[in-house]
C-alpha cells in the first residue's frame, strides 16, 4: 500500500456510536496504493489505543493513480 490519510470524525452522532466502544479522539484513516497491479483502498476508523474497526476495502481504485 502506498498513501496514508487520517482524518478526525467531525460526524457527531457516528462519533458518539465510536466512543461507546472506545472514548477519545477517533480517526478515520484511508490507505491507498497497489497490491501488484490491482489498485485497492483500505478505509476503516482507529480508536485512541490503535484499535482498527468497520474496514471496507474498495478494489480498482486509489488516490495514488
Amino acid at each position: 500500500m502506498g498513501g496514508i490519510k487520517k482524518v478526525p470524525v467531525n460526524n457527531t452522532e457516528l462519533l458518539e456510536g465510536l466512543r461507546r466502544l472506545e472514548p477519545g479522539k477517533w480517526q478515520k484513516v484511508y490507505k491507498d496504493g497497489l497490491d501488484g497491479a490491482a489498485k485497492k483502498s483500505v478505509h476503516y476508523f482507529e480508536s485512541p489505543s490503535g484499535q482498527v474497526f468497520d474496514v471496507k476495502v474498495i478494489e480498482g481504485w486509489s488516490n495514488l493513480l
